[in-house]
This record gives structure tokens, C-alpha cells and sequence, in this order.
């Protein structure tokens, strides 16, 4: 059930009336079944398999929380980890060993691939098979380590698991983010409806009108890129960039606007990362709890600031590696989990050498000049164009995905292009897209701070703009009804 759908949106609205309606204590166990019929409308068959996953995991996470069982927690471990390996990297470890095979072997390995089921089932990848290993994964760790002091019911367990507005691409939630509030009272009275229909109307607007938009320029371009001239090569590759975030963003505002109609507060996941002044501060407002996982759960896990400068290089190298990896089975995401590590780590080398500044801010500082400002102001922008270069270089390896040839072929088209390249076609309504990103990026990276004083000034028009926020959503998910496209991250 897609978020941009007229589907989720009956569905939404049916779960509210029904949901607010009812009890109290029955309010928990009717968001079990929304989440049960949310998963079930993909598949029934992964719906019960991802169900035994849950319940082989609840044993071992009250061993892991009562009794700090290591062989639990590694039990855990393996059951999750196998099971996410299984699905998501068995062909890509098929290809892998087949280049290191005699060639008399490889023609029985290379029948084994997601086009031929004769010798095994074709495998399909389960939806959000990454976003709940992870889940499930924080929540047994965190006990382990005694940050969790409550056993949950299987229930309640169950719920905070798969509480479907971030079940599908996140955030990825961790306990102190969601356990307590499904404990507590909820009052419809105190729903920050403008608040939610806000963010799930933005939400949907970057997934439908941005992020489909430059999806198909972005696939036309990258995917035939002996075509154009090499400007426009490049130019698909930052469509690329603003797809991906725009549909990406759009999924997480979505759900946390879905989340609060049902009276809870989800994280933020995205905060306007193309605004960066550093690579690491682009990682720290992009996919936020992804990024906060990789750094609790791997990074601090191998090791982390403990062992000297040399190996914390290393295991933050490693770190997006392994991150790469997670986003796909494929060389391409290898490769881009490495670039991105390695700037990572090169930045940090700058900034120990005193070559850039630790600290960097867009706003005036107190008592500085108007030149001192006009002068760091030009060089913020430098920084943040030289950084988002560097962020759209390394999208055309993640672009790639499964296909490094893919990369290859945008890299050739770009630096030794064919004789006969064409323009692609731009016109203004591409460039009123691009500057609705940059004005909802704005808006992001103040944490939407203009918006709340512009709330606070016209209080008198909530009502009305609730009203025509939910035609035009409506409106919005009509329009593409006939036409609606999955969310990037559900691949993952």
C-alpha cells in the first residue's frame, strides 16, 4: 500500500474514525491490526513470515533483558542477520563467488539467479526486510547493554516493531523513541492535526510532483547517458540527488504526519542536508536515524574513538561500507559506501590538521562586519556546492545500484563523450520544481521555524487552511492514482 495511493489515504482515514473512537485499551490492539492488514496488502505470505520472525525474536530478547544471556544475543544475531543475508545478499554472493570459481562450475552457478527458479524458487526480497532487521537488532542490543528495563508483552513487542506509518522505510525506530508512548493515554483532543496534515501534504507533494518528476528526467538521462552532452550527463546525476531525497523525505513526512494523527511523535529523519557547511553535517541531517544506528550500533561496536586515531579512520571506512552494503546488494552501493566513508575520514584528517574550521554557521555572527559576513557567505557557498559535487559524484555509483557498468558508462559520457550529443529538453515548469525543492529544503533546514511564526500571527486561519490542506491532498493523490510509483527506499 503505497503513501502516495488514494488506497493508504481511505485506509488512513478509516483506522482514524475507528481508532479514536474506540477505548482506550482497545486502541493498541487496533493499530496491530492495521499494521497486520498495511503489511498484508503487499504480501500474506511474507506477512507470515515476517509474524514467526517476531516470534522467534521475543524469546530471545526476554533472555537478552532478564538474564544478559550473550548466547541469546548472539542467537539473536544470527537469526536476524541470517535471515536479512538469505533474502536480500544470496544472489549477490552467488555472483561474487562465481568469478572465483573454475569455469566448469560456473554455468550451474550462473542457472542460480533471480531471472531462472530451476534449480531453486526465485528468491523475493520481503518489504522492509532492512528497516525491521535493524529495529529489532537496536531493541535486543540496547537491552543487552541495560538500556531497556521494562519487559514488553509480545504485544506490545510486536506493535513497536511493526507500527506500520515507519514499518515500510523508517525512520528506524529505537525503544525510547516509541515504547513509553504506546503506554500512555492519547487524547484527539490534543492531535496537532495542522501539524500532521502539513507534514503528510509536503510529504506527498515531493514524492508525487518533485521526486516523480525528476525520477523520470534522472532514469532518462543517467540510463542513456552516451545521448547528451555532458553538462546535461551531470545535470542528470543532481536530478538524481534531488529524487532521492525529495521521495525519500517525502516517505518520512508522510509518516510522521500519518504518526501524529494517531498521537505519536516519530523522529525527524531529514533536516535540508544539501545546505551542509561539512560532509560529516550532511550525514548528520540525512537519513538521521540511520545514521545514528551505524554510529551506535557498528561504529562504537568495533571500536570507535577508543583505540587512536588510525583505527577510528578505519571503523567509520568500515562503518559506511557495511552501510553501503545495507542500501543494496550490489557492487554500485559498495562502492559509493566507500567513497562516502572515505571522504568521512578525509574531512576528519582536514579538520585534526587545521586545514578547515570545526565549526562553520550561514547566519551573521555577533558584532561581524557586513564584509567579514559578504566574505564567509561566499565561501559557505563554495563549501556547500564543492560538497554537494562531491554527494551527486558518488550518487551516480549508488544510481548504478546492481550495474557498476552503469557508473562507468556515466562517468565516459561525462569526461570522453560521443561526437553527436543532444541537449536535454528543460523548460520552466522544471525550473519552478527545482525552486519548490530549494523553498521546502529551506523550510526543512529551519526546522520549519517560519512556518510555526506565520501559525502563531494567523491563528484565525487554522481551520480554514485544514480544510483546503486535506482537498488538496486529495487532489494531489487523485492525480496520480492511475500512476502511482513505489518509494526508492522500499527496494531496501
Amino acid at each position: 500500500m503505497l503513501y502516495n495511493s488514494i488506497e493508504y489515504f481511505l485506509f488512513l482515514s478509516v483506522l482514524l474514525v475507528v481508532y479514536w473512537k474506540a477505548p482506550q485499551k482497545a486502541r493498541n490492539p487496533i493499530l496491530i491490526v492495521a499494521s497486520l492488514v498495511f503489511y498484508a496488502y503487499w504480501s500474506i505470505a511474507f506477512l507470515l513470515h515476517y509474524v514467526i520472525i517476531l516470534a522467534l525474536n521475543f524469546p530471545l530478547f526476554l533472555a537478552i533483558l532478564k538474564n544478559r544471556s550473550k548466547w541469546a544475543m548472539r542467537a539473536a544475531l544470527v537469526l536476524d542477520f541470517g535471515n536479512l543475508i538469505f533474502f536480500k545478499y544470496f544472489y549477490f554472493m552467488i555472483r561474487t563467488i562465481e568469478n572465483f570459481v573454475p569455469a566448469e562450475y560456473r554455468g550451474t552457478l550462473s542457472q542460480i539467479n533471480p531471472d531462472n527458479g530451476e534449480i531453486l524458487p526465485i528468491i523475493i526480497l520481503p518489504l522492509a526486510i532492512s528497516f525491521y532487521t535493524f529495529q529489532i537488532v537496536a531493541f535486543h542490543v540496547d537491552a543487552y547493554r541495560g538500556e531497556v528495563t521494562e519487559a514488553p508483552g509480545f504485544w506490545k513487542y510486536f506493535l513497536f516493531i511493526s507500527y506500520f506509518p515507519q514499518h515500510i522505510a523508517g525512520p528506524i525506530i529505537r525503544h525510547h523513541h516509541l515504547l513509553k508512548q504506546l503506554d500512555e493515554p492519547r487524547d484527539p483532543s490534543k492531535v496537532d492535526v495542522h501539524r500532521a496534515l502539513a507534514l503528510i501534504g509536503m510529504g506527498v507533494f515531493k514524492k508525487v510532483i518533485i521526486a516523480d518528476t525528476f525520477a523520470g528526467m534522472a532514469a532518462q538521462i543517467t540510463r542513456n547517458p552516451e545521448k547528451y552532452d555532458p553538462a546535461f550527463v551531470i545535470l542528470g546525476s543532481v536530478f538524481f540527488a534531488i529524487q532521492v531525497y525529495s521521495d525519500f523525505a517525502g516517505y518520512s513526512d508522510i509518516a510522521r504526519g500519518s504518526s501524529l494523527l494517531l498521537g505519536f511523535e516519530l523522529p525527524v529523519n531529514f533536516r535540508g542536508p544539501f545546505f551542509q557547511l561539512s560532509y560529516q553535517e550532511h550525514w548528520q541531517r540525512w537519513h538521521i536515524t540511520l545514521s545514528f544506528w551505524l554510529r551506535d550500533y557498528l561504529y562504537i561496536a568495533l571500536g570507535g574513538n577508543r583505540q587512536g586515531k588510525f583505527r577510528s579512520h578505519l571503523y567509520l571506512l568500515i562503518t559506511f561500507i557495511l552501510g553501503g552494503l545495507w542500501h543494496g546488494a550490489g557492487w554500485g552501493f559498495v562502492i559509493w559506501g566507500t567513497l562516502v566513508g572515505s571522504l568521512l575520514v578525509l574531512e576528519r584528517i582536514c579538520r585534526d590538521l587545521g586545514w578547515i574550521s570545526v565549526q562553520e554557521t550561514w547566519g551573521r555572527r555577533d558584532q561581524e562586519s557586513s564584509k567579514s559576513y559578504s566574505i564567509r557567505t561566499v565561501r559557505n557557498l563554495s563549501r556547500m556546492s564543492l560538497i554537494f559535487g562531491l554527494i551527486v559524484a558518488g550518487g551516480i555509483f549508488f544510481n548504478a545500484g546492481l550495474d557498476v557498468s552503469v557508473a562507468m558508462r556515466n562517468f565516459t559520457a561525462i569526461f570522453n563523450p560521443e561526437a553527436d550529443t543532444k541537449e536535454f529538453g528543460l523548460n520552466s515548469w522544471h525550473g519552478l520544481l527545482f525552486l519548490a525543492f530549494l523553498f521546502l529544503h529551506w523550510l526543512e533546514y529551519q526546522d520549519f521555524a517560519p512556518v510555526f511564526r506565520l501559525r502563531e500571527k494567523y491563528t484565525h486561519l487554522e481551520r480554514p487552511v485544514i480544510a483546503i490542506s486535506a482537498v488538496l491532498l486529495m487532489f494531489l493523490m487523485s492525480w496520480k492514482a492511475a500512476g502511482n510509483t513505489s518509494f526508492v527506499y522500499f527496494q531496501f
